[in-house]
């Protein structure tokens, strides 16, 4: 072998041992620095609010008792997270040298769940506890009766949402749902229970109305109760009596309203 072919020959052996040499001085350090690391910070990037401390419980890190960097798995943190059922989406993530990084999106609640204690209802039908993941909200109720139903939970937000383009809308207290599909046609009906407010010799006083919708067409019904909205809030103010009785109108019989 020519001496030029060799010196390249050894010089490409001495580049290779070195590399090597480097790289295995690499694996140890880094292997050595992510054993001395470990999770001691939580940062949270996500549509929505949750409480104080709920994602270090969540994930079981603890700054006194803090996990090894190495042994922290971000697929399975991800899978404790999605088990509440609040989180529409989670990633996480490590930050060198201490950190997780949760990016998530929480459920919107469009309305509480009567039938339940302390459960909210998002717009794909999901249902998932309030308190104290979210905040209080003065949210409307839905009772489904005796199986929440994505064709009831759908029916009741377009209600809901037709309640509320009037101007000045009145509290919704409660959408009743649980007699829209009884077999007994005299019985069948979406019930509404709302709250006016209307200004009365300088004050303001609340008025309590109970609807009695067709469940065929409750959108037509309430429409209804849209038209005679304003005469029923002039007679509340010309009238010198001032209850807080439930005003019930019935809204079943298509064109007619009867106001009890």
């Amino acid at each position: 072998m020519k001496p030029f072919w060799k010196k390249l020959f050894l010089s490409i052996l001495i580049v290779n041992g070195l590399a090597g040499a480097g790289l295995y001085i690499y694996h140890v350090s880094l292997k050595k620095r992510l054993s001395e690391w470990t999770v001691r910070q939580i940062l949270e990037r996500g549509k929505g609010e949750l409480p104080p401390g709920f994602l270090a419980e969540a994930l079981e890190l603890s700054q006194d008792q803090p996990v090894p960097w190495d042994s922290f798995n971000t697929k399975e943190a991800e899978k404790k997270l999605e088990g509440y059922p609040f989180f529409k989406k989670v990633k996480v993530r490590k930050i060198e040298p201490n950190a997780v990084l949760v990016d998530y999106v929480l459920r919107i609640p469009i309305a509480k769940v009567a039938d339940l204690v302390n459960y909210a209802i998002d717009q794909e039908g999901v249902i998932f506890p309030l308190e104290p993941y979210y905040s209080a909200k003065r949210l409307p109720s839905i009772r489904f009766g005796q199986k929440v139903t994505q064709k009831k939970a759908l029916e009741a937000f377009s209600l809901i949402d037709e309640i509320k383009t009037v101007e000045t809308p009145p509290r919704i207290w409660l959408i009743d749902m649980t007699e829209s599909e009884s077999n007994r046609l005299g019985k069948r009906q979406i019930v509404a229970l709302l709250e006016e407010h209307y200004a009365h010799h300088n004050s303001i006083q609340k008025q309590p109305l109970l609807l009695q919708l067709a469940a065929d067409d409750p959108i037509e019904a309430v429409e209804r109760w849209k038209r005679m909205r304003e005469l029923l809030k002039n007679r509340r103010i010309e009238s010198e009596v001032v209850d807080n009785k439930v005003v019930v109108i019935d809204l079943r019989h298509l064109g007619k309203a009867y106001i009890h």
